[in-house]
């Protein structure tokens, strides 16, 4: 696994977090050097960071609650699986369960995004919202998961829609995880 140095891991998290048309408001600025000096040079720690606070409010006051939250981490595989934890506990309800379906998929697999979508619409996950169809509710959730670092596009089509996707191996330990704490708590879902 190649790691960043710092510059490198504040320039990815900026870009994560404001893209490239905006920086880092001064205020931010500290608080965000030590979030990624936190992540150890881990480009997987760094994305999925940048990808929650991201969607969350830009205030100094979240970001000390995020740097406060990954301070009892040890090692780097403790640390990025309790980042992802932290990222995957701050999804909407709908998102988690779409995305821990992404778990039955095999390490490392290339995903049809319509193979996701007919398996997302056969388990129930889908509602159709503001009057869009489930398939549109569908394409809207994966674009949030893509934009939380959750899922990793491959191939884009002509129109410029994802057609093929993949989850990092990392998350995709974590969907496995979340299935079998939802089935173990669940008698009905056990097999």
């Amino acid at each position: 696994m190649n790691l960043l140095d710092e510059d490198a891991s504040w320039e990815l998290l900026c870009e994560n977090v404001f893209g490239r048309q905006e920086s880092c408001h001064l205020e931010l600025e500290e608080i965000g050097k030590k979030i990624v000096r936190k992540c150890k040079g881990l480009p997987l720690s760094i994305v999925v960071v940048g990808g929650l606070i991201a969607k969350f409010r830009r205030t100094p006051e979240f970001w000390e609650h995020t740097l406060e939250n990954r301070n009892s981490i040890v090692n780097s595989e403790e640390r990025c699986s309790q980042i992802l934890q932290m990222s995957y506990n701050n999804l909407p309800v709908h998102l988690k369960s779409c995305f821990v379906d992404m778990g039955v998929f095999k390490e490392d697999s290339s995903i049809g995004v319509p193979k996701l979508i007919k398996l997302w619409l056969g388990e129930g996950f889908l509602k159709a919202i503001d009057g869009k169809s489930l398939k549109e509710a569908a394409e809207e959730y994966l674009g949030e998961l893509i934009e939380r670092n959750f899922v990793i596009v491959e191939k884009f089509n002509y129109n410029g829609k994802p057609k093929s996707c993949k989850v990092y191996d990392l998350l995709r330990d974590l969907c496995i995880r979340e299935a079998q704490k939802t089935r173990s708590s669940s008698p009905s879902l056990q097999i």
